[in-house]
């Protein structure tokens, strides 16, 4: 968010981890998406050598705006 000019705010992250919100950011075929656990979520796995590359993740925990993941590509919800 910072690079666009805008901040995360934490408490959108329900209304984008979801499939749907990551597909239309992502391409997510032809693997879809998968279920973990992790504050670094939503994402897609972007790392040709992580096992779960090609994948978009969603997770039931409350995801934090400075968390990351090195192998991923995560969807914030920006805010100005």
């Amino acid at each position: 968010c910072k690079r666009i000019g805008m901040h995360c705010d934490m408490r959108l992250f329900d209304f984008i981890n979801n499939c749907k919100s990551l597909s239309s950011h992502f391409s997510c075929a032809p693997h879809g998406c998968g279920y973990e656990v992790g504050e670094d979520i939503p994402v897609f796995v972007s790392d040709e050598k992580h096992p779960t590359f090609g994948y978009c993740l969603i997770t039931d925990v409350i995801p934090k705006c400075e968390a990351k993941h090195h192998s991923t590509s995560r969807l914030c919800p920006c805010v100005s």
